[in-house]
């Protein structure tokens, strides 16, 4: 015979409590943060000065690190302030041209969500949706209103916050987007909401604390390699296209003779150093594009016929091929000088 064991039927009570459950959890946490909070700034003077002594010896160098960080963390979140009032007037204005009842309100809704990163935006395109869905006979206003929120979308998490997220706090776009990553995988959307202060605080203890220096050489927005560096690297990998690309760059910055002084020069002098340790494939990566780059150069930034009368000079390299480089960057130096 076939068995079924029906439940017992729960209780008022009960049946109040599985309604309510989901709703009272984030509440009680978002209560519990507060009171933390509250607490903090309360007791904030004994706090930094038991940091500061946590931190060690040094007390200006982690004096520095705090304050460092506290300003990074303060623009970032005016950054974002001005970032969510942006998107929820565009929002408004948008929903209102489309037609969307209630755009106020959900243009305010969609500025207080978009504290939560990358997904707030998209969550407050629901009610908007859900409304143009309701009051439509057809299919048009829904399709502007998640066109509108998902331009939105596209153009603030691509373009605008990447860029003004990274100045601000002075973190790589690449690294914010992995730390946004990483902890909301860690902590969910507690997560995504302390991932670009987290990230500027390691970032800061990297820059003042020699041990975690690597934090800030792979997260920090500040380039790793000067110009000369990064140009001989690029020889050193044979890019011999990306070197004439940043070598044009700082040509259309500047000038060629500034080029050549500051950084095709001491690009050489870098090469010269590391020429008895390196192999003869490098040798020559650095060699032939080199002089693949100067010989663009020359092409791209003619010199100026000489006049009447101008000086004659013979620029010779006497003992290796970076010599001969270094007089042939000499040479074109002069030449624009008009010899």
């Amino acid at each position: 015979m076939r068995v079924r064991v029906d439940p017992a039927p729960a209780s008022p009570l009960q049946a109040l409590a599985d309604v309510a459950l989901p709703v009272l959890t984030p509440l009680a946490t978002a209560g519990v943060a507060l009171v933390f909070l509250v607490f903090i700034l309360i007791d904030r003077s004994d706090l930094r000065e038991r940091l500061l002594r946590f931190a060690g010896a040094d007390l200006r160098r982690a004096t520095a690190a705090v304050d460092e960080a506290a300003r990074r963390v303060s623009r970032y979140l005016t950054v974002q302030l001005g970032v969510n009032l942006g998107f929820g007037a565009a929002l408004g204005l948008g929903l209102w041209l489309i037609g969307v009842p209630g755009a106020l309100l959900w243009g305010v809704l969609g500025a207080v969500l978009r504290y939560v990163p990358y997904v707030g935006g998209l969550v407050a395109a629901v009610c908007p949706a859900l409304m143009a869905f309701a009051v439509d006979d057809g299919w048009s206003l829904l399709v502007w209103t998640l066109a509108l929120v998902l331009a939105l979308e596209i153009v603030i998490n691509s373009l605008i916050e990447p860029w003004l997220y990274g100045a601000s706090a002075g973190i790589a776009r690449v690294a914010l987007l992995l730390s946004a990553a990483f902890w909301a995988a860690l902590w969910g959307p507690v997560g995504l909401l302390l991932a670009t202060p987290i990230t500027v605080c390691l970032v800061v203890m990297g820059r003042h604390l020699r041990p975690l220096r690597f934090l800030e050489h792979l997260l920090g927005a500040t380039p790793v390699f000067d110009a000369p560096t990064r140009l001989y690297q690029r020889l050193l990998a044979g890019d011999v296209e990306e070197a004439i690309e940043l070598a044009e760059q700082e040509v259309r910055s500047g000038s060629l003779q500034a080029f050549l002084r500051d950084t095709g020069v001491p690009a050489l002098q870098q090469a010269s150093l590391a020429h008895a340790r390196s192999g003869a494939e490098h040798r020559h990566r650095v060699v032939s594009g080199m002089a693949a780059l100067l010989h663009e150069l020359r092409q791209s930034s003619p010199a100026p016929a000489p006049a009447e009368g101008a000086a004659r000079v013979l620029c010779i390299g006497l003992r290796s091929e970076l010599d001969s480089l270094a007089a042939e960057m000499l040479a074109l130096t002069l030449a624009a000088a008009g010899a």
